[in-house]
């Protein structure tokens, strides 16, 4: 097991004990992440751009396609021929090129909102644990090990998570995930 963490944890709660009374709490930022209304709304975004680009690439194999059936209309080595072939080469390399562009933006997009989003959900997290006098939020992880099918992603997810237990009463993550949308459907 990894426990590289547990010496510099117990330092912190050593000096915030020494400094006055203590508190603790844990968030799920995944469940947050999941369920908060800006990240269910930049999710759907996303898609539907997505959805945009498979469309227009779908379009292209449609033109290949078509082409390709008209290919033995003509003999081989006949201008016609070999006219469709370069169409429709032309269109593979401008289909190939769109969807270079397409998956970067769209990587773009969804690197620039978790970015965004990390900063709104500690944004959140801090303000809460500053107004409950909370001095540690740590993460926690869901539990739930019955999607895993293979063997070596549960080890993963078995050995990294960090808190194994904590009681209901110092998890804040469905007070933050209030904060984060009420604080979303005020600045829309």
């Amino acid at each position: 097991m990894n426990f590289k963490f547990l010496p510099g944890l117990l330092g912190l709660a050593f000096l915030a004990q020494a400094h006055g009374e203590t508190s603790y709490a844990v968030c799920n930022l995944s469940k947050l992440y999941q369920d908060c209304s800006v990240s269910k709304d930049k999710r759907a975004e996303l898609e539907a751009l997505r959805s945009k680009a498979e469309k227009q690439l779908q379009s292209y194999k449609g033109k290949i396609e078509e082409l390709q059936r008209k290919k033995p209309l003509y003999d081989e080595g006949s201008p016609e021929y070999k006219e469709l072939d370069k169409k429709i080469e032309e269109l593979k390399t401008e289909a190939g090129a769109k969807k270079r562009v397409e998956t970067a933006n769209l990587e773009r997009k969804f690197t620039e909102f978790l970015k965004k989003f990390h900063k709104l959900a500690t944004e959140a997290i801090e303000a809460h644990s500053k107004e409950q006098g909370i001095s540690f939020v740590f993460q926690i992880q869901n539990t739930e090990l019955g999607r895993f099918t293979k063997a070596e992603p549960l080890l993963q997810k078995i050995f990294t998570q960090q808190i194994l237990y904590n009681v209901r009463s110092v998890d804040i993550t469905e007070k933050v995930l209030k904060r984060l949308d009420k604080e979303y459907e005020t600045n829309k």
